[in-house]
């Protein structure tokens, strides 16, 4: 039979939302830099409400900002009342 060993393990979620200014994004990314767990797990959360509300979304459909999101490393995102508005678009 197998033996387990307990090991602590550090897990960070770091949960975001309603982030719609350009300039937020840069911010965004800085905070998931320093909030790094060492020896453990980070992972970042957008539960929604990305796409709308924005200048920055409407001009390209929310496009702009999943190109965003992807360059500043969220591990899982869901869509919230504005991912509607876009849809088929931005859920190809």
């Amino acid at each position: 039979m197998a033996s387990f060993t307990h090991q602590k393990v550090r897990l960070r979620l770091l949960c975001v939302n309603d982030v719609y200014k350009i300039e937020r994004f840069s911010m965004l990314r800085t905070m998931i830099a320093e909030n790094q767990v060492d020896n453990g797990v980070t992972k970042v959360v957008l539960p929604g409400d990305f796409l709308g509300g924005s200048l920055f979304a409407a001009e390209h459909t929310g496009a702009s900002v999943i190109e965003v999101l992807n360059c500043i490393g969220f591990d899982y995102a869901t869509l919230g009342n504005h991912g509607k508005e876009y849809h088929p678009v931005c859920c190809d």
